[in-house]
């Protein structure tokens, strides 16, 4: 055999323009839909890295139209947590925004309030030292704190000296316990803190409580035997023991129906935003690599078609079939490692730019959330491509040449003179028109999509505007101080060589959606499917001028003289 693949690797040297074509087609078709297959894997496909994934369930109130909400009181997860006999494993978490500070700098970070058994109940371990357990819930004078992996590897550089070390969130002592495993984001997907506390912590910050009560997502697994409907009509029951007790105070939220969903996959904001685009995608992705097939094909029948009399004058002095199928596998074999070697080389390439072009993440307040998608080299994708690849170049390549070895030469050779291939080589190279076209204009439509999209009138004065974003928490101003800058920085924001007009808002330019309020008419109550449905954005005078936004009706300031036309020379 090693005499067939050193003879196979002589030919395919001389023949360098068809060797090389078969293997950049291979390198690049497998190499890309890897890469991409990869992405859509990690937001559609693949079960979350824990114990039991497939058993995993969401509790969620779904109040259309808006999203299915997993925002619950603890009081309501310590009563399921206790009392629900179909759900084991329950565990919660809060999301919160805090000043960290670490040595000489601080930056606000997201941090996950947890439940003492969040670590144990997802079947996780540390990649050093140690997660927190329900021992760690006791409200002490430091808590213990576990770092994210990225978060560790960015601000420590991966010190394994960090454990031991003290972190300040907004005054309060942390000691640094433990850092969880790469690619862990827990129930989340794309996105995860920067670390995770014991949920008691939020006793530290009292005046960010809702009415002194923590607010908190909720997970649990299913135990076996149990059906989803009977587990959640448990958990409604429940919950409603517990609602009632809060009935007639503030904390009473509005009524939604109340589900378990699904959640081996995890929790993730852009599978909801993009799911569409990424089905999508896989279907491109099954085109181009039928074209990859196609196109291998296609040339290794062209060439071997050129070589049956070659192969016919072989078996008259004597080569045997076995030798032959010997020599043409090894061929195929060494293509096949050229191909998969500059695949993986393309793939390694990929993978880190594609999470580097994903479009930020940005939570309902607009805060930019850290971006921390396990984007992996899939060798079950690249395999499966390989073994396609090479069961196209054996089926149409390959096996019409093996015919050379099963029958007399003058038969051969005469079929070979008359074009009797001619209809299999048609039929390939219609199919590769085919997917050629296919694939083309939906790639075309995509980039007119985007084309358009740009080209878009936003509803402002794009030309000209400036914007930044300033957080004055960092700095520990009060509201007074915090109403005083405001003014000040107006005023010399509008002195500044250039500038038109300036103004401020709550909300960035298109940075989220705001706070969520319902508005009705005076003496009238807003009707069920209106509650929380409007977005509140609090701006400056100035702010509609500055990015000439035009007002219907009305006036758009309470001075009369400013102007809400558009001013293309506006900037802030």
């Amino acid at each position: 055999m090693w005499r067939d693949v050193q003879f196979a690797a002589r030919l395919l040297a001389k023949d360098r323009l068809f060797t090389i074509a078969v293997i950049a087609i291979l390198a690049a078709g497998l190499g890309v839909n890897t890469a991409m297959f990869g992405l859509v894997d990690a937001l559609l496909l693949r079960p979350l890295p824990v114990r039991d994934p497939e058993r995993l369930v969401r509790l969620v109130t779904i109040r259309p139209p808006l999203a299915a909400s997993s925002e619950f009181f603890y009081e309501e997860y310590e009563a399921w947590r206790k009392n629900a006999t179909g759900l084991a494993d329950l565990l919660a978490w809060s999301e919160q925004d805090r000043f960290v500070r670490a040595g000489d700098s601080t930056e606000r970070l997201r941090i996950h309030l947890v439940s003492g058994n969040f670590f144990e109940a997802l079947g996780t371990r540390a990649a050093i030292g140690r997660l927190l357990t329900s021992a760690d819930e006791a409200l002490g004078a430091s808590q213990p704190a576990v770092l994210s992996y990225p978060y560790w590897q960015r601000r420590f550089q991966g010190d394994p000296g960090v454990l031991g070390r003290a972190i300040g969130i907004e005054g309060h002592s942390f000691t640094i316990v433990g850092v969880t495993p790469k690619g862990f984001n827990g129930l989340t997907v794309e996105t995860g803190p920067e670390l995770r506390s014991p949920v008691s912590a939020a006793k530290l910050w009292p005046k960010l409580l809702y009415e002194g009560r923590i607010e908190c997502s909720v997970v649990g697994r299913l135990k076996p035997g149990v059906s989803v409907e009977s587990a959640r009509a448990e958990a409604e029951a429940i919950r409603a023991a517990v609602g009632r007790e809060l009935a007639g105070t503030t904390l009473e939220g509005p009524t939604g129906r109340f589900e378990l969903e699904a959640a081996w996959r995890g929790v993730s904001r852009m599978r909801t935003q993009f799911s569409s685009v990424l089905r999508l995608l896989m279907g491109g992705l099954l085109l181009l690599l039928m074209m990859v097939c196609a196109n291998v094909a296609g040339l290794v029948m062209a060439r071997i078609s050129s070589r049956q009399t070659e192969l016919a004058v072989r078996v008259a002095l004597g080569a045997t079939r076995g030798s032959l199928v010997r020599h043409l596998l090894a061929e195929g074999l060494l293509l096949m490692l050229g191909g998969a070697a500059g695949a993986f080389a393309v793939s390694a390439l990929l993978v880190p730019r594609i999470t580097a072009a994903l479009p930020p993440i940005r939570d309902l307040t607009a805060t930019r959330l850290p971006l921390t998608l396990d984007v992996a080299f899939d060798w079950r994708v690249f395999g499966f491509s390989a073994a396609a690849s090479a069961a196209a170049m054996l089926l149409f390549g390959l096996a019409p040449s093996l015919a050379c070895v099963r029958r007399d030469i003058h038969p051969l050779l005469q079929e070979f003179r008359a074009g009797g291939g001619w209809r299999r080589r048609q039929l390939l190279v219609v199919t590769q028109v085919a997917l050629a076209t296919l694939l083309l204009s939906g790639a075309g439509l995509t980039l007119l999509t985007i084309q358009r999209l740009n080209r878009m009138d936003g509803g402002f004065t794009r030309e000209g505007v400036v914007t930044f974003s300033i957080d004055t928490g960092m700095a520990g101003y009060d509201e007074l101080q915090e109403r005083e800058f405001r003014r000040r920085l107006i005023a010399e924001a509008r002195q500044l060589p250039g500038t038109v007009s300036a103004g401020i808002a709550s909300r960035g330019l298109m940075r989220g959606t705001g706070l969520k309020m319902t508005i009705a008419r005076t003496g009238e109550g807003a009707p069920r499917p209106e509650f929380l449905n409007s977005s509140t954005n609090a701006v400056s005078p100035g702010y509609f001028a500055t990015l000439g936004i035009p007002l219907l009706a009305g006036s758009c300031s309470p001075t009369p003289t400013r102007s809400c036309a558009r001013n293309p020379r506006a900037a802030s």
